[in-house]
Parts: C-alpha cells; structure tokens; sequence
C-alpha cells in the first residue's frame, strides 16, 4: 500500500529547495543602508536612555554602521 502524503511530501520539499535557492541572492545585500533609527520611548536622561545610548555606540562599532 503507498502512502497517501508521499506526493505532497514530494512537492512541499521541491517548493522548499526552489525558495532556498532563490533566497541566496538577497544575503549579497547591503542592510541596512541607511543609518538606524532607535527610540526610546522615555524621558532623556534617565536609566533606559543612558542604556540605550551605551548600547547603541556598542553596537555602532560592532555593525559598522550609524545607530
């Protein structure tokens, strides 16, 4: 007796390999190309904003690239 989902199974692992393929041409891009924006929804000064600034210059040098 053949199994019933033998043909769906085919076909659902084709649609993955061909979207797999596919898919490498968007690694060779650049992102983000413009320079990030992060807010911070609280009041300058305080805690959360002297953290996110901290991390942020982190994680500019890190990335390369203006956050």
């Amino acid at each position: 007796m053949k199994h019933p989902y033998k043909r769906t199974l085919a076909k659902g692992l084709l649609a993955l390999a061909a979207g797999m393929l596919t898919a490498t041409s968007a690694l060779a891009q650049t992102f983000p190309s413009q320079p990030m924006r992060w807010i911070i929804p609280y009041a300058p000064g305080g805690t959360t904003d002297i953290m996110a600034r901290t991390l942020a210059a982190k994680m500019s040098k890190d990335m390369a690239q203006t956050i």
